[in-house]
């Protein structure tokens, strides 16, 4: 059974109606589906994709190391002598981590771990070697005169007797494998280890000295984390919740002290242009991030946040941060007091060079000249997932050195912020996850394109179909030729003269027909399907009516005038 004019029509209203549908919803109810899925993905689970990646670390991480070389060592007590200090390195290490999980905390959807980091030195991207010599300020004196300095004159005399016995100078000559993960020996710190726990003004737990001492392979260094897994609430999607089982640290008071923000993999999704959070370990407290720009990483669109000037702002410049001067009294604007969380020693931590810092650092000393480009800290993230494009974390730690009359090797010193190593942490995604962010990324802007797309369809699928039919209506539905009138007899007993059709049909085309031409003629009540070769030179013409239920007919016309009764199929 032939398919009819109505059942097409009916067809093609349904299609369009289906799609305009389906295109109106997915306009409306697209975003919300993607950010479901999304949030689902990127929600901390067992068993959910964001696992993986933050288990194990798959991006390049590095952390290059630079040494200021004091070269006028000598010259520290001569009145009008600055120190002089030349910039060595960087020496770069390749960084890989790896969580160790303790426990999956479903009352609360927290997660509690520690994270093991390993270093591994890379000579093609470095500057110089391990073995490079550095000559520097010797901390471990200065720090046991700096933590005693609350202590009774009886300890103090004792603590300078040993100094000056011990033949301590104010400055070392170590390797840079010394000063950074083998660590050296010295006297004082042999004689700290035999004094009995409660004694000493402060414990310390290293019988070597060196910036990262004890930390290469270590899952302890950093403490135990527990951080939110945004389960329950997407915005809290690697929040800290305690450190050390702590939400309150005992280094700084008030809310400066407080747990809170980022543990550093993860950042809650929908970022704005404010500020972003970021917990830091290695200095004890939370960093605030302010919005900076728009930025491209690998042509994904994200946005850069900084640490401006108002990081390591003090009280004077900041009321609010009077809380980051643990001793009662705050630096100069641009560094942090981090004695507390450093086990008692002078440290303070600024950018490298004193950048967005107080030019009286910078004047004290000879060899500071901050570049923003190089000495910035910054996190680029992608602001729908949140998920961090590019990272440069750059700190300097100082030793405040000044003078104490209690101590023979402190005389006559100047007071001097003295820098001693700064590095920059930096992570950037790579052409492995680049591509699969950017899929990530273009996909709300594709579904909905392409909702509106299907919807566009469906709109323009109902409108041909109306302009089809009131057009049809326009013509008389039994003499309609491809949209042109033919008339033509027919008998009584629905005979045709053949030769007036045939003769009707060239007459109303006016020889237009093409040997390859498909005509169509209805005749409304009476006959709805026939076909007719109008001669030998002609294709069968094909009729297609527009009623149902009679039976098609088919008639033979040749160029004879021959009447002929038409033939029932």
């Amino acid at each position: 059974m032939g398919i009819t004019r109505n059942c097409l029509l009916g067809a093609g209203v349904g299609a369009g109606a289906l799609l305009t549908l389906l295109g109106s919803c997915f306009v409306v109810y697209w975003p919300d589906i993607f950010d479901a899925v999304l949030n689902k993905e990127l929600a901390l689970s067992e068993d959910s994709r964001s696992f993986g990646l933050w288990e194990v670390t798959p991006i390049p991480l590095y952390i290059e190391f630079y040494f200021f070389n004091w070269t006028n060592e000598q010259d520290l007590k001569t009145p009008g002598t600055k120190p002089i200090f030349e910039e060595l390195g960087p020496y770069v290490f390749r960084e890989h981590r790896r969580k160790v999980i303790h426990a999956w905390n479903h009352n609360n959807e927290t997660v509690t771990f520690r994270q093991n980091r390993t270093w591994e030195f890379d000579p093609s991207l470095s500057k110089g070697t391990l073995d490079d010599n550095v000559t520097t300020i010797n901390i471990p004196a200065v720090a046991a005169a700096f933590s005693c300095r609350h202590c009774g004159g009886f300890t103090k005399f004792m603590l300078n007797e040993a100094i000056n016995a011990l033949g301590t100078r104010l400055y070392v000559t170590k390797k840079v494998r010394e000063f950074l993960f083998e660590g050296y020996t010295d006297p004082l710190l042999d004689l700290a280890q035999l004094i009995p726990k409660g004694l000493a003004p402060v414990s310390i737990p290293f019988d070597k000295f060196g910036w990262f001492y004890t930390r290469n392979g270590s899952a302890d260094y950093d403490g135990i984390f527990n951080m939110r897994t945004g389960v329950r609430d997407i915005q809290n999607l690697g929040v800290l919740a305690n450190w050390d089982y702590r939400s309150q640290t005992p280094f700084y008071e008030s809310y400066c002290g407080r747990v809170n923000g980022s543990a550093g993999e993860f950042f809650p999704p929908n970022r704005d242009k404010t500020k972003i959070s970021l917990f830091s370990p290695d200095i004890c407290r939370t960093l605030d991030l302010n919005y900076k720009e728009e930025i491209q990483v690998n042509g994904i669109n994200g946005y850069r946040y900084w640490g401006d000037d108002k990081m390591f702002a003090n009280q004077t410049q900041c009321p609010d941060n009077w809380c980051w001067c643990p001793a009662g009294e705050c630096p100069p604007h641009g560094a942090l007091d981090v004695s507390t969380c450093k086990w008692g020693a002078p440290a303070f931590i600024s950018f490298p060079h004193f950048y967005h810092a107080d030019q009286s650092y910078r004047d004290a000393v000879v060899g500071m000249h901050p570049v923003e480009e190089k000495h910035q800290m910054f996190i680029d993230l992608e602001p729908r997932s949140g998920i961090p494009l590019q990272v440069a974390a750059s700190f300097q730690i100082n030793i405040l050195l000044q003078p104490t009359k209690e101590y023979t090797l402190l005389h006559d010193v100047p007071k001097i912020y003295f820098p001693t190593v700064w590095f920059k942490q930096t992570a950037r995604i790579d052409d492995k996850i680049g591509p699969e962010l950017a899929i990530l990324t273009a996909l709300p802007g594709a579904g909905t394109i392409i909702s509106f797309v299907v919807l566009s369809l469906g709109v323009t699928c109902l409108l041909v179909i109306a302009i089809f039919y009131l057009t049809r209506r326009c013509f008389k539905d039994d003499e309609t030729f491809h949209g042109l009138p033919v008339t033509y007899p027919f008998t009584k007993n629905l005979g045709y003269r053949h030769k007036d059709v045939c003769c009707a049909i060239r007459n109303k085309l006016s020889g237009r027909v093409q040997p390859s031409s498909i005509v169509t003629i209805s005749n409304g009540s009476r006959i709805p399907h026939f076909a007719i070769p109008i001669n030998n030179n002609l294709p069968e013409i094909i009729s297609n009516a527009t009623r149902r239920g009679v039976s098609p007919v088919r008639f033979q016309c040749d160029n004879d005038d021959e009447e002929r009764s038409p033939l029932y199929s």
